[in-house]
């Protein structure tokens, strides 16, 4: 008979959260508004989810455990959160590994994110840039010429996005919730931020632009394609369970994406 874990969310605001997911998932987190729940991430001392039969950090427990993963990776190597942006997110991008360990000593982040409701509206992204190097994209950030330097993304609410490291992507919400799956990290260049001069959300714009992905030509680096290394949770005697706020499903959906250039 199978042993199953169950981690513990953990709920977090942000300056463009709201109550959506607090109303959507009937939730009483001690507080006022909700940007992402974090369903399972490993990140130690910062982001670091419960395992409840166990009463330690999922970090810890993976290294102590590794029966219940079958996997070789040396760190819990992917998260999952769900977030709803009902306001306004930064101009942002994530970095890869290899600069985010050298430059940061923490994980880059790779990511793909889906509407946990599906609809036949289709919404506008801010996704990848124009600018063909990296002056170009430094000038118009200073220059705040977003509409020169951001290409745009349509997405129909139950498409899968990948966002890779080093694509700027962000910018006002449009209240949906999303379900979202990447490696295990949570770092962010922002390089713009509404001008709220936040000291707790410092604006990386040098770092930003270091890593900025190349352009896009085409919708191809978009699709649903994506490839990073996964870990099975579950073996013969044992599984991994992710606690949802509560039941939800999705019909599986694959539909590409177009870029506007």
């Amino acid at each position: 008979m199978k042993k199953v874990f169950h981690l513990e969310p953990i709920y977090k605001s942000f300056v463009w959260a709201g109550r959506k997911l607090i109303d959507e998932f009937n939730l009483d987190p001690g507080l006022d508004s909700i940007g992402t729940i974090y369903c399972a991430i490993a990140i130690p001392n910062e982001l670091d989810s419960e395992v409840r039969e166990a009463g330690e950090p999922l970090s810890s427990f993976y290294t102590s455990h590794p029966d219940v993963f079958g996997c070789d990776e040396e760190e819990f190597p992917v998260r999952m959160t769900i977030t709803c942006n009902e306001g306004f997110q930064s101009y942002q991008s994530h970095p890869d590994d290899a600069y985010a360990l050298e430059h940061d000593g923490a994980r880059g982040k790779v990511s793909g994110a889906v509407a946990l409701h599906e609809s036949d509206h289709v919404g506008t992204w801010l996704f990848g840039h124009k600018a063909v190097d990296r002056n170009e994209f430094r000038e118009l950030i200073e220059a705040k010429a977003w509409d020169r330097l951001f290409t745009t993304l349509d997405v129909r609410d139950g498409d899968f996005v990948h966002t890779p490291a080093g694509v700027i992507h962000g910018g006002w919400g449009s209240g949906i919730v999303t379900a979202t799956f990447g490696t295990n990290g949570d770092l962010t260049y922002r390089f713009y931020d509404n001008d709220r001069n936040d000291p707790n959300r410092l604006l990386e714009i040098a770092r930003a632009t270091a890593r900025a992905s190349p352009n896009f030509p085409s919708a191809q680096s978009a699709s649903n394609r994506f490839e990073w290394k996964t870990c099975s949770a579950t073996t013969t005697t044992t599984s991994m369970a992710i606690m949802w706020p509560r039941s939800w499903s999705s019909t599986d959906r694959a539909r590409t994406p177009t870029m506007d250039s």
